[in-house]
């Protein structure tokens, strides 16, 4: 019995490097709440990827600029009145 051939899909989502690459696709509430739940793969690569979670919010990412960091869309809509607006408003006045 010959094994069976790995299908391209299976060899897309089997490799974490292109998972990772389609998961940073996914909107913050999608990947914090579904994503993670559509196998063990998945949550192992989520947790083990710095870019995904700097995406969800969950590691620090020096590269921005305190000028352009925003806060989580997801704890704005859930506790609006807890966070603190202190990133400048950077809508144009005329």
């Amino acid at each position: 019995m010959t094994p069976k051939t790995p299908s391209a899909t299976e060899r897309v989502f089997g490799t974490p490097e292109l998972l990772e690459l389609i998961l940073l696709v996914f909107s913050q509430r999608d990947l914090l709440t579904a994503a993670q739940r559509v196998c063990q793969d998945w949550h192992r690569n989520i947790l083990a990827s710095m870019c995904l979670q700097r995406l969800l919010g969950f590691a620090p990412d020096d590269s921005i600029l305190p000028a352009e960091r925003r806060h989580s869309e997801l704890l704005l809509l859930r506790f609006p009145k807890l966070i603190v607006h202190d990133i400048p408003d950077t809508t144009i006045q005329g």
